[in-house]
């Protein structure tokens, strides 16, 4: 796993992500609460869009899911790691 990977197509940045495994190009991402913000949305929305059409797969974690369900978000990551 590798914390704040650059995404790129050619030399372009597509995005940063909070963590990724690049060799099956998946991302996890945390989203606190600032991500709810509209403007904030729309940008998260954009950047992954990006990154999606070259592969990607992402793993979006919220604070409330991070305090109530670790196992689920492990699994989540695994499934995706799974899904090659």
């Amino acid at each position: 796993m590798t914390p704040q990977f650059n995404v790129r197509y050619r030399r372009r940045l597509l995005g940063r992500l909070d963590l990724a495994i690049p060799e099956v190009k998946v991302a996890i991402e945390y989203d606190g609460r600032w991500h709810l913000a509209p403007h904030q949305a729309a940008r998260d929305r954009e950047r992954r869009a990006r990154i999606v059409a070259e592969g990607w797969r992402f793993v979006v974690i919220t604070a409330e899911q991070l305090a109530r369900d670790y196992e689920a978000i492990v699994r989540a990551v695994s499934d995706a790691v799974r899904r090659i």
